[in-house]
């Protein structure tokens, strides 16, 4: 799925004062994905009711809020499927910490 890509991705975000890299990724991952969740929640709730070209753009600008210089792409692009593997489950568990509503609602549970 194309959100467990991109927190293996940004496993490798820049580093800044206020963590690991991991950290600061699951920051910037819960901190961009305001306008996405309450469009998750309900996706699993109703389908149906969804606008899908409102969806669409929300996950796009979220994307690009995740990672603007597209870089955490180029990154996950050179990672072994096993490190694809272990950096997102690592992801997860930070972002569950970090903001557990959000993983709910992206089903990280």
């Amino acid at each position: 799925m194309k959100i467990k890509l991109l927190l293996a991705s940004m496993t490798l975000a820049l580093v800044s004062c206020a963590g690991t890299p991991e950290e600061e990724a699951a920051k910037r991952f819960c901190d961009c994905s305001e306008d996405i969740t309450p469009m998750m929640k309900q996706m699993k709730e109703d389908p149906a009711s969804i606008d899908l070209q409102a969806y669409k753009k929300a996950m796009d600008d979220f994307t690009t809020c995740v990672d603007p210089d597209g870089e955490m792409k180029k990154k996950e692009d050179a990672m072994t499927n096993e490190e694809k593997i272990a950096h997102g489950e690592k992801m997860q568990n930070l972002v569950k910490a970090t903001c557990p509503d959000v993983a709910k609602a992206m089903g990280m549970e």
